[in-house]
Order: structure tokens, then sequence, then C-alpha cells
């Protein structure tokens, strides 16, 4: 009688035991020393005052992990994307920028108005290696462990009407590669690239309001 354990069975038994522990209680907070210092001098800084409104579908929204390797950690995602908005294009605008419940009437004294639409997070596992052991328990190994963190964002002009929407995507980012006999807590790990991917993707958007406001003021004006 053949009692040699199956290959299927033993890639369940790995992720099990690698994703097992990471099914733990995490309440994350918005953490404003994980975003990097105001960098821009203020020579460097646009001309442009400016609206952040947030949709209400992204006010308070938090984002709870239901599997492998997320289960159980809950990041306040809508708070975090805001901050790390209002945080950069304040950093960015001499003008700087006013957070409001929606978009402000022509006339208000905003260049522009940037909506923050909607706010994603997904997750990922992948087993790197393993090495079945004859004791519990019994398999070994490693996997990287991964997320990605995308929002859409809408510019409105003066008046109120939308010029663009874009959505910006950090794309799949290594947080953590946790070993079978390693200690690390993940659900830090995640918090913490939430913060920094949020605060990348802010500067992405900055530079393409930047880049319409720039056109804007070059245009030129009916006498």
């Amino acid at each position: 009688m053949n009692f040699s354990t199956p290959g299927w069975l033993v890639a369940l038994l790995l992720l099990a035991a690698l994703t097992g522990g990471c099914a733990t209680k995490f309440e994350g907070a918005y953490t404003p020393a994980l975003f990097p210092p105001a960098a821009s001098a203020p020579a460097s800084r646009a001309p442009g005052r400016l609206a952040l409104v947030v949709r209400p579908q992204v006010q308070d929204l938090v984002h709870e992990g239901d599997q492998v390797p997320a289960r159980g950690v809950r990041l306040p995602i809508g708070r975090i994307v805001e901050e790390a908005t209002l945080g950069v294009f304040r950093d960015g605008l001499q003008g700087g920028v006013q957070r409001l419940v929606q978009v402000p009437a022509a006339g208000a004294g905003f260049a522009a108005s940037v909506a923050i639409e909607s706010v994603h997070v997904e997750h990922d596992s992948r087993v790197l290696w393993l090495v079945p052991i004859p004791v519990f328990p019994f398999v070994v190994g490693d996997s990287e462990v991964s997320a990605r963190l995308a929002f859409e964002l809408s510019l409105l002009d003066a008046q109120g009407r939308t010029v663009w929407t874009h959505s910006y995507d950090s794309g799949r980012e290594v947080y953590k590669r946790p070993s079978f006999w390693s200690n690390e807590l993940l659900p830090e790990g995640l918090l913490r690239m939430a913060h920094e991917a949020a605060w990348r993707l802010a500067q992405q958007a900055l530079i393409d309001v930047r880049e319409w406001l720039a056109t804007e003021r070059n245009k030129p004006r009916e006498l």
C-alpha cells in the first residue's frame, strides 16, 4: 500500500501553514508618520488653489480583508487616500487645497476641483518554494504577499464641469515575504504599503493637474 502524500495535498498543507497565521484581527489606522515629509520648495509650487471633494462612497471607506493573507485586517483606506491627496496637493500648489463636501460653485475662488471617485484594494499571496518534512506541520516553505491599491480621480474646472477622470494604480506591490518560522506581522506591512502607495499615486495625480492648470493659464483670453 502506498502512503506517499499526493503533490496537491502537500501544496494545500503549505498554503494553510504559510497563510493561516495571517488570519488575525488588526485594526489599522490612518498614520501621518507613514507619509514622507513635504518636499516642494515654495518657488517650485504651481500657481492655483484647488478644492478637494471626497465622494460619499469613498468617505470613511474601510477595507476589510475577507480571505488570506488579509483576513481580519481593517484599513481606513478612504481616509488614507484622502489625506495623501490633500497633503500632496497642499505641498505642490501655491494656493493650497481646501477640503469640501461638494464641488464649489462657479466664482468661489478655486482654479479647479479634484474629486476622489472610488478606491480599491486587492490582495495576493504566491508560494515561492516548499519542502515536505516528516513532522508537523509537514511542510516548510516561503511565500510572498502583495497588494494593489487603485483609485479614481476627476478634475473639474472652475465652473464645475468634468475635464477628465483618471485611474491611478500602484500595480502589484510585495510588502512582506513571510517565512514559515518568521514572526513578522503582515498587517503592519500592508498598512505601510497603503500609505506609501497612496502618496505616490497622489503625486502622479498632482502632475496631471498641474499640467492642466498650466495649459489653462496659457490659453489666450477673450478681451
